[in-house]
């Protein structure tokens, strides 16, 4: 089942990564260099789910104590009773600022980080990108690419969850935003348009995870959830349709100062 669901979630991106050579204007998108942002982008998942492990098994480390891993090690039969006390000694209620807070540091910001370092690996002396309007539609493939992986970790969830995120393409839109304001940034030489191709990303993805770890603890929070999916879909279809006005205009991209 869960190559079945796998398969599932790539005929979305597919269409999306075909859309988005189809609209390229000269120079075109070779096959190799299609290639490459898909695997730098596939890349950029492995990296930050690494590094977000790394964190999680720090974090346990810090909160439990080498000390309390050997009496543990020593006496299995009081592990338990052991992790009861320290959910016990460290449970200090449910607070949605602390949620998205999570959300952010563990998800968050080594996805976009390691994304934002992949997209410019991915276009970095490649003769297709000439405009910031191409670095839009390099962001938006190294996202997809960071989708496909992604949904494929995710295939043993259940039908219904595939569907929703291959319906989704979240790590699109926010690897069109990103490649936007990089492409402003090589535009016009403001350096500044670098933060917001981080923050803005960052902001998005974590109160977006955010909502919907909050609604996974507690019911109160679907009309948050549910709003925080209206909104990302809005953003996305907001994307599609202003990468189609921007490749209508294409005339007005200028060249990228490297």
């Amino acid at each position: 089942m869960g190559i079945i669901n796998g398969l599932l979630s790539l005929p979305v991106s597919i269409i999306l990564v075909w859309w988005l050579v189809k609209i390229k204007k000269e120079p075109r998108f070779e096959v190799k260099d299609i290639v490459r942002m898909l695997i730098f982008g596939a890349l950029s998942c492995v990296l930050a789910s690494a590094l977000s492990l790394v964190i999680i098994i720090w974090s346990a480390l810090n909160l439990i104590g080498l000390d309390t891993i050997k009496e543990m090690v020593a006496h299995p039969e009081n592990a338990q009773a052991i992790v009861d006390q320290i959910k016990a000694n460290s449970d200090t209620g449910f607070s949605l600022a602390r949620v998205i807070r999570n959300s952010m540091l563990l998800i968050a910001l080594p996805e976009e980080g390691f994304r934002f370092l992949c997209l410019q690996l991915a276009v970095r002396k490649r003769a297709c990108v000439r405009s910031w309007m191409d670095m839009v539609l390099c962001g938006g493939i190294v996202g997809t690419g960071f989708t496909i992986v992604e949904d494929w970790m995710y295939s043993s969830g259940g039908l219904g969850v595939t569907i929703m995120r291959s319906l989704m393409p979240f790590h699109f839109m926010l690897g069109a935003i990103m490649g936007y304001f990089i492409g402003q940034s090589r535009h016009t030489g403001n350096i500044l348009y670098i933060i917001p191709s981080i923050v803005v990303p960052v902001l998005l993805h974590a109160v977006y995870d955010g909502a919907i770890n909050a609604l996974t603890s507690y019911d109160e929070y679907v009309y948050m959830a549910l709003g925080m999916v209206v909104v990302m879909l809005a953003v996305t279809v907001f994307m599609i349709v202003k990468i189609n006005k921007w490749n209508k205009n294409s005339a007005l991209d200028g060249e990228l100062l490297h």
